[in-house]
């Protein structure tokens, strides 16, 4: 009797976990790291502070609304958001390889490198998954700044990196980006 009470309680569990589980795993672990970056960034940004900016130029790279990370696109095509989320995302972790020499801004960028490794290895794995090839991106290093900018490069790369990671929790939001606008299987709730 003890084996079949266990028996049913494991197949329970199991079928349970099994219907929130999304069909790709390796896209479904980019959500919870994208939702730590977005909280990472959220409260690295409420200590910095508003911040004045300046006319400041950035090597970093920028999601546009060609980028197909809208719901419709992400249904029929999600490997071209997810790769331009890639590249964007490796922009900023080049920048905050920069930003990590400067004083004003290093506690925050040590805060930030693992966090981001972490979500480019699972991004990186989830864009495998969806097109079987793996995406090889240079890593340009960003262009020199004069000192005045270095005052003001760190809250302007934060917000902006703040900006990005809503963008990359709310397409990463469904686990499987393929099922966003899909009434079937909704999301089970983060806990």
């Amino acid at each position: 009797m003890t084996f079949s009470f266990a028996t049913s309680a494991a197949l329970f569990l199991f079928f349970a976990a099994a219907s929130c589980a999304p069909v790709h795993h390796s896209c479904a672990d980019v959500r919870n790291s994208s939702l730590v970056l977005l909280r990472t960034v959220k409260s690295i940004t409420a200590e910095i502070g508003p911040k004045e900016e300046s006319n400041i130029s950035s090597s970093l790279l920028w999601m546009e609304a060609k980028d197909g990370c809208d719901p419709s696109s992400l249904r029929e095509k999600p490997a071209q958001c997810i790769e331009k989320i890639l590249r964007v995302l490796v922009s900023y972790s080049v920048e905050m390889k920069e930003l990590a020499g400067f004083q004003n801004c290093s506690e925050f960028a040590h805060k930030l490198k693992p966090v981001m490794e972490g979500l480019i290895k699972k991004m990186t794995t989830c864009l495998k998954s969806r097109t079987g090839m793996e995406l090889h991106i240079k890593e340009e290093k960003p262009k020199p700044n004069d000192l005045w900018e270095k005052l003001v490069l760190c809250p302007y790369t934060m917000n902006r990196l703040f900006s990005f990671s809503v963008l990359t929790a709310r397409v990463f939001a469904v686990g499987d980006p393929t099922r966003h606008g899909s009434t079937q299987n909704p999301p089970c709730s983060s806990g």
